[in-house]
């Protein structure tokens, strides 16, 4: 199942721009691995999306995925994930600033995903 973040919008003025992006996937399913693969987005200047990242591993049962992914000139980044086997899977996507403080406004969990058909190309 393919879900994504949507766009979310970096803020460019004051504080609560992000520089960077926290993205943690947990696999709860206490007895099956998951094949995940995820992608970063950020968008620049012009609208231009590029990738900002791209992780394809395999998640064992009741393991955690813990990443720092750049938003180098990001107005805007989004989150994809797609995962196969398991089935509690779940994402977390955290906005931070330049300080290390979470962006409160760039915070998505799963419940919060939207589905989508498949993963965007990397191209």
């Amino acid at each position: 199942m393919a879900f994504t973040t949507g766009l979310l919008i970096n803020q460019t003025t004051g504080s609560s721009v992000a520089k960077t992006v926290i993205v943690g996937v947990i696999n709860d399913n206490p007895q099956f691995s998951a094949n995940v693969a995820l992608l970063v987005f950020r968008v620049i200047s012009g609208n231009t999306r590029l990738p900002a990242g791209q992780d394809l591993f395999n998640l064992g049962p009741n393991k955690i995925f813990l990443k720092t992914y750049s938003l180098v000139n990001a107005i805007a980044y989004e989150v994809q994930i797609d995962y196969y086997s398991a089935t509690n899977v779940a994402l977390s996507v955290f906005g931070v600033d330049q300080d290390g403080n979470f962006v409160p406004n760039q915070r998505v969990l799963t419940p919060e995903l939207t589905r989508i058909d498949q993963l965007s190309s990397v191209n």
